[in-house]
């Protein structure tokens, strides 16, 4: 049975309600098979914490902090990695990305690993408001959970990739306020143009398209330009790492969107699986893969540049 929609539900049609279904059972049957979690010993970590007064079960997140900034008497300020995950939109969870967090948090960072509700039973707008909200949370909370304002990073894989890039262009176009300094991004294999979606190689971003056109109606150029990252790019965007694989079918998104940072001026290094490496297939960063250990790295590396040049 489909869960009975809200009034934050768009009026998606039963075929992409259907097809949404399928890919979140889908995911849930290869979850024993991906390595959700592991022991780090360099990291003290805190889990489901709320950040909505009216939290529903996925409006919470999990905090990450390295051992080596911790000081006697409390926690020291440490630059902070936001993470977003992945899944369409519509189904994944913050704990398949713990194992990324504790990797990302053993080399110097505190990782806060963001859920957030999901289509078809809330609306994009709901998906990008949970994650401000959470972001938000937490600076208010910087104290508490050693997170340094001036030294931020907002990441994520796909369909978090594209609510990454999305808060960051909100932020540096002034259409969104935080209260910190984004100093870098961090995306993987993501979707940078919803207008893409429609013609889209990736199966599940038609069935989208055609639920996002039945809720939008004669809006929806307005919505797709309103919540596509390439549109929020200046030359203020943050400087940014994207790595994808050529054998992913969202290959040219990422060679759009690094083609309008190159435009704008906007620093920027790739790391881009040729084809090669079928490693570098969609959701490696998940799988326990050349390809990930390669991109873990290549991601730890770089933040520490970014955060060396505030």
């Amino acid at each position: 049975m489909l869960k009975k929609t809200n009034a934050n539900s768009p009026n998606f049609p039963l075929k992409t309600k259907l097809r949404l279904k399928m890919l979140r059972q889908g995911t849930e049957l290869i979850l024993p098979i991906i390595k959700t979690d592991k022991y780090a010993p360099n990291v003290i970590s805190r889990y489901n914490i709320p950040y909505a007064a009216k939290d529903s079960s996925l409006q919470k997140f999990d905090w990450h902090y390295p051992i080596s900034r911790q000081l006697k008497n409390g926690i020291k300020p440490t630059p902070t990695l936001f993470y977003i995950h992945g899944g369409a939109w519509s189904s994944a969870d913050k704990k398949v990305y713990s194992r990324l967090c504790k990797d990302l948090a053993q080399r110097g960072f505190v990782v806060i690993n963001i859920n957030y509700r999901l289509l078809p039973e809330y609306d994009l707008e709901v998906t990008y408001q949970d994650c401000v909200t959470a972001i938000q949370f937490c600076l208010q909370h910087a104290d508490k959970l050693g997170i340094d304002p001036s030294k931020l990073i907002i990441g994520g894989d796909s369909a978090g990739a594209h609510l990454s890039a999305l808060i960051a262009g909100k932020i540096t176009t002034n259409n969104l306020t935080i209260n910190g300094n984004i100093v870098g991004t961090v995306l993987i294999y993501g979707v940078y143009n919803l207008n893409h979606l429609a013609d889209s190689k990736f199966s599940v971003l038609p069935p989208l398209h055609e639920g996002f056109k039945k809720a939008k109606g004669k809006s929806l150029g307005e919505f797709y330009h309103n919540f596509s990252p390439i549109y929020y790019v200046t030359p203020k965007f943050p400087p940014s790492f994207l790595t994808v694989g050529m054998v992913d079918l969202l290959y040219p998104e990422t060679v759009e969107f690094i083609e309008i940072l190159n435009a704008n001026g906007v620093k920027n290094k790739s790391l881009i699986f040729p084809k090669d490496r079928k490693d570098g297939r969609h959701a490696f960063i998940n799988l326990n893969s050349p390809a990930r250990q390669e991109a873990v790295m290549t991601i730890g590396k770089t933040i520490q540049q970014f955060v060396k040049k505030v």
